[in-house]
């Protein structure tokens, strides 16, 4: 069963992401956190196979907490999902630069969403 982490400040974005990855055809288990370090803390603890990780959050944004998981070899190959509210070329760019899988706008299709997530874990992991 993959393990998802949910990363977001806003906890309404956190049970829309959760209610859309429940849709998704197969088994999975869902963890959360509030912000940038909380969700490292997560990444320690139960070893997610996905992170969906929203951009902007306080203190620690995503970009930063994608490029902390990137530098460690333990961590620098899970699947990365950028959710962004504010879907501009240039911060796609910078998030790919810094390791990003794949972005997806707010709001967003659940279709979509887990389409992306499906196509993350099946190309990682063989997972369908």
């Amino acid at each position: 069963t993959p393990k998802i982490l949910i990363v977001d400040d806003d906890p309404s974005i956190r049970v829309v992401v959760k209610k859309a990855l429940e849709q998704l055809p197969f088994p999975i288990e869902t963890h959360t956190a509030v912000d940038g370090p909380a969700a490292l803390l997560a990444v320690e603890k139960i070893h997610p196979d996905l992170i969906v990780l929203d951009i902007m959050m306080p203190g620690m944004d995503g970009f930063e907490v994608c490029g902390k998981l990137r530098s460690e070899v333990k961590t620098a190959f899970i699947p990365i999902m950028m959710l962004t509210a504010n879907p501009n070329e240039q911060g796609r760019i910078k998030g790919y630069l810094v390791g990003a899988d794949d972005y997806v706008s707010k709001p967003f299709s659940v279709l979509e969403l887990n389409a992306r997530v499906t196509r993350l874990l099946h190309r990682t992991y063989g997972l369908t």
